[in-house]
């Protein structure tokens, strides 16, 4: 089956069934149309418009869909002209009346009616073309063919542009969308008649691009996606109907990432770049729209940078001492943007002592490989002598203690700060902690700077490594919660949901939430039923 329904998809038949039973046949969590909107709780605002669909009225979404899959899309039971003349006979004197006498056996219905619901009789769609709304046919027919087949004043864009004068500067342009210059014309993506999308879109983007360009659908699906691309923008970057430049881009390529990079310009133009950076090349790295790899690298680790840089070369092994530098990644010394112009060959400006000065002997036993003449943070405390206290409190940091041990965080080479983090402050962290919790709409704001604001990094008596004794008292040091906050918390009060103290974490989260005020639940209720028995 080509689309399978997407809990079929994922393997959660229990999305739907009842594992163990019920009075429900075929074992269904929920009776009908409460089942389907579960799920697609936008539908059951349709239920609420002037004409509903009459098997939508009644719960029978099985009328129209199957519920495991189907070769159609939205898991149709049929091709759509099919499925509706399987109810509507497109032969009778009514229906034939009501679309003007023209033909419509085998049409696609769903371009003029919605098939769930509409405020408008007929179940018309809400956006309607100006001579359809006004039932001015000739506008664009010149009457009947033999059969009632329809015929139009003019072909393609031609009859578009009797109205809109636009057309005929769309189709001057260079690069014309190969839908408009090769298809259908403005009704390769525009219905003619009515839409439930604006601009009388066929369907919503980026669907609408996805009904072309089907094989990339499942490539942009990645969790590492560009962030338009995420959200389904294509004309943050497209032009929709033609344009001066190739691939249709909003602007030329070069320049292009940087209508929303603004800041990286600021800093790539001001200090040494890198030269696919100074050439305004970013295509050469990254893949404008989603591969696997992290920032969207066309390869992973080195193997990009060896697409230029020879490992052979006698400048290559001569400024990497000889060491063998086939599996390292080329990054965890280099920026491979820019660096300040004091900085040379795109090292990080904050270098580890020894490599500053290029005494690899400090650290490394031979140059034929990466061994070391200590192992793990033996190696580093020979020299930070005074750092071994910074790991003696009860709670260690499990970066400290798993394999990798200081190097988890910090950089043996260069860095991005003084104390020579592997990545900048603030993202180090993600190396071990899962991004997502960092992400939702509301954030903490030491939690997007710095997480040592509320965290001790190597070690701590407190729990979760809390660089104070009491959580409330913590959060006072920027929080006035005493004359905001009318809540009782402190220790004599008891969260009944885990017998701990009440804490202002128990109803905020300390990194980020989807609800204001960053806290775990809805204000309105679900916060307070969290607790609270009605």
């Amino acid at each position: 089956v080509k689309n399978l329904h997407t809990p079929v998809k994922e393997g959660k038949c229990t999305a739907c069934h009842n594992p163990h039973g019920n009075a429900q046949p075929k074992l269904l969590a929920e009776s009908g149309k409460a089942l389907c909107l579960s799920c697609h709780k936008e539908k059951a605002e349709e239920l609420n418009k002037a004409v509903v669909h009459q098997p939508v009225k009644e719960g029978e979404c099985t009328t129209c869909h199957l519920a495991h899959g189907s070769n159609e899309r939205n898991n149709l039971i049929k091709p759509v002209a099919e499925l509706c003349q399987g109810c509507h006979d497109p032969t009778i004197e009514k229906i034939k009346t009501a679309h003007g006498g023209y033909a419509v056996t085998g049409s696609n219905c769903v371009t003029c009616h919605n098939p769930h619901a509409s405020d408008q009789p007929k179940l018309v769609n809400k956006v309607q073309h100006a001579p359809f709304a006004e039932k001015a046919c000739e506008s664009c027919h010149v009457g009947f063919g033999k059969g009632g087949e329809i015929q139009l004043v003019a072909e393609g864009d031609k009859l578009c542009a009797t109205c809109h004068d636009d057309v005929d500067k769309i189709m001057a342009q260079p690069n014309i969308h190969p839908p408009i210059k090769l298809g259908k014309g403005c009704i390769s993506c525009h219905d003619p008649h009515a839409s439930r999308n604006e601009k009388m879109l066929i369907d919503s983007v980026p669907n609408l691009c996805y009904s072309c360009h089907e094989d990339l659908q499942a490539k942009f699906a990645s969790d590492k996606a560009h962030s338009p691309v995420k959200d389904g923008n294509c004309l943050a970057c497209h032009e929709k109907h033609s344009g001066p430049n190739k691939g249709l881009l909003t602007v030329k390529r070069s320049q292009l990432c940087y209508s929303c990079h603004s800041a990286e310009k600021a800093r790539f133009t001001s200090e040494s770049a890198h030269k696919p950076v100074a050439d305004g090349d970013c295509y050469r790295c990254h893949d404008a729209h989603a591969t696997e790899n992290d920032n969207m690298l066309v390869k992973s680790g080195n193997k990009l940078c060896l697409d230029c840089h020879s490992l052979t070369a006698p400048a290559f092994a001569q400024a990497h001492h000889n060491f063998p530098m086939e599996k390292s990644n080329c990054a965890n010394c280099h920026d491979p943007h820019s660096t300040p112009r004091s900085s040379m060959a795109l090292l990080y400006p904050d270098q580890h002592s020894p490599f500053k000065v290029r005494n690899c002997g400090a650290c490394h036993a031979s140059s034929k490989d990466f061994s070391t003449i200590k192992d793990g943070k033996a190696l580093c405390l020979q020299c930070h002598t005074k750092s071994d206290n910074l790991i003696s409190k009860k709670n260690v940091h499990k970066a400290v203690t798993m394999p990798g041990e200081c190097i988890n965080c910090h950089s043996p080479h260069t860095g991005f700060t003084s104390n020579i983090l592997a990545k900048p402050d603030g993202q180090v962290c993600f190396n071990c902690h899962e991004k997502s919790g960092f992400d939702k709409k509301f954030k903490h704001k030491p939690a997007t700077e710095s997480c040592s604001t509320c965290h001790e990094v190597h070690s701590s008596d407190n729990a979760n490594l809390l660089n104070g004794d009491d959580e409330i008292k913590l959060c006072l040091k920027c929080h006035n919660a005493d004359k905001t906050h009318m809540h009782p918390m402190g220790k004599n009060f008891k969260d009944p949901r885990n017998g701990e103290r009440l804490v202002c974490t128990s109803c905020h989260s300390p990194h980020s939430s989807d609800y204001e005020n960053i806290l775990l639940a809805d204000k309105q209720r679900e916060l307070c039923t969290s607790c609270h028995s009605l």
